[in-house]
């Protein structure tokens, strides 16, 4: 019985890293953030993931900056900035 719990609760992990996984790879602009941080938010509720806050982050190695894009749970854009690699500090708690 805990075993078939266990693979039952493995089974949900995947698909909803499959949903995620496939949603990102069709990605072609920014604007497709608008229909991923939603799926993103739904998918962490789903696996019991404990968040406040819930975005992505974008690694542009070339320019050294990271893109940041924060939203609330129904996919609104809440924040959005960029930030140099090289910023000194902490960034503040939101």
């Amino acid at each position: 019985m805990q075993e078939s719990e266990a693979n039952a609760r493995e089974a949900v992990r995947r698909a909803s890293l499959d949903r995620v996984r496939a949603e990102i790879a069709s990605m072609r602009s920014t604007n497709d953030l608008e229909r991923i941080t939603p799926l993103m938010w739904s998918e962490l509720t789903t696996l019991g993931v404990p968040f406040v806050r819930c975005g992505v982050f974008i690694m542009d190695e070339q320019q050294e900056f990271i893109h940041t894009f924060l939203s609330t749970p129904d996919g609104k854009a809440l924040l959005s900035f960029r930030l140099p690699y090289a910023t000194p500090g902490e960034l503040p708690i939101f």
